[in-house]
Formats: C-alpha cells, structure tokens, sequence
C-alpha cells in the first residue's frame, strides 16, 4: 500500500527497511513493492493520486541528489519497472 508509512512494527519484514539489511536484501524489498501499472507521469503534478509512483520516485531522486522534476523528465512516459530497477 503506497500510502502506508514504514513501520518497525508491521509484521512483515517486507514493511521497511532495516539499518542491518544488506544491499541484496535492500534490492529485493525495493523490487518487490507495490507499483502502479501506468506509465509514469512527465510532471511532478501527474504523481498527485499516485502514491506507489510517487514513493518510488521520491526514493530514486534522494538517492541521485535530483528532484522528482529531474527524475521524472529522464523516466516520464515510461512504466515504473526501468525506475524500479535503477532504484534497486
């Protein structure tokens, strides 16, 4: 669910990612999150309503010191899987 936060206290593992996980571990969590099967918007105004796509965004541009503007002019119009994998 995109619009749930990370939390410790969720059952499943797959609910976060811990500061002991490995990078491979970090991959597969990140691989196996829920996405939205549109293609991604070319504007940060097309995310609005989109929470998985937003999320996954938001990640890939804190990672690559980019804005969510920047991310989604190099992958807008694509599907969220070529995103989804440089992420991970």
């Amino acid at each position: 669910d995109g619009t749930k936060k990370m939390s410790k206290s969720d059952a499943s593992d797959n609910s976060r990612i811990n500061l002991t996980d490995d990078a491979e571990t970090i991959a597969q969590k990140i691989r196996k999150a829920k996405t939205d099967p549109d293609a991604l918007p070319s504007e940060e105004k097309g995310l609005e309503g989109r929470p998985e796509a937003e999320n996954l965004v938001g990640i890939y541009a804190g990672l690559n010191g980019q804005t969510k503007a920047q991310v989604l002019a190099q992958f807008g119009g694509a599907v969220e899987g070529p995103l989804a994998a440089y992420v991970a």
